[in-house]
């Protein structure tokens, strides 16, 4: 079974004009890491095409895509205290959404693994609002598209059990404290993870 890495190099161009805890280094010393440990050699590396303004649709209102839009179209700006729109931001995130459909297309249709390494991320996006750093929800547009281009793959997807959730007991998330210099905290260089 085959492994794909979807990638973008214009993931790094995702900017804010103040020190984030979401920058490009995240994606800039994954992919120096892959590349000096081999694991890129291992790896089909794929190059997305964005997401359509209608695959944002299957999920998110009109009103939610037309503000981000138009946003991004006059300069930029604050969607809440800790997401910025630049310029940018509506065509990197709708990059991001398409990364996120190429590795759900790999995994379905080719039956291989895939990991997506993308920004800006979509897991905190509503259907009608953006927050946490993330303008459109990634992983339901490529939910909707998979469904779309794949029907029985709608069983996988609904189905519950280790198909969906690896444990339900056991979930880990990052311990925020002390993590990231800026609004988390003193730097540290190491990770510290905690059970929910």
């Amino acid at each position: 079974m085959s492994t794909a890495l979807i990638y973008h190099k214009d993931y790094l161009n995702h900017k804010y004009p103040y020190n984030h805890p979401e920058r490009s280094e995240r994606l800039s010393y994954t992919m120096d890491f892959l590349k000096k440990t081999g694991i890129l050699e291992k790896v089909d590396l794929l190059t997305p095409d964005p997401a359509t303004e209608e695959d944002l649709l299957r999920v998110h209102t009109p009103e939610h895509v037309g503000y981000i839009k138009d946003l991004c179209e006059k300069g930029g700006g604050s969607v809440d205290l800790d997401t910025y729109a630049s310029p940018d931001t509506y065509n990197l995130a709708k990059l991001a959404a398409g990364g996120v459909m190429l590795a759900g297309d790999y995994a379905v249709g080719k039956e291989g693994n895939s990991f997506a390494l993308v920004r800006p991320p979509g897991h905190h996006a509503y259907k009608n609002k953006a927050g946490g750093f993330c303008y459109f929800n990634n992983v339901a547009v490529m939910i909707k598209y998979v469904m779309e281009k794949y029907p029985r793959s709608s069983e996988c997807l609904h189905s519950p059990g280790p198909s969906l959730v690896l444990s339900r007991n056991r979930v880990y998330a990052p311990d925020r404290g002390g993590c990231r210099q800026g609004i988390y905290g003193k730097h540290s260089r190491s990770l510290r993870y905690q059970r929910c």
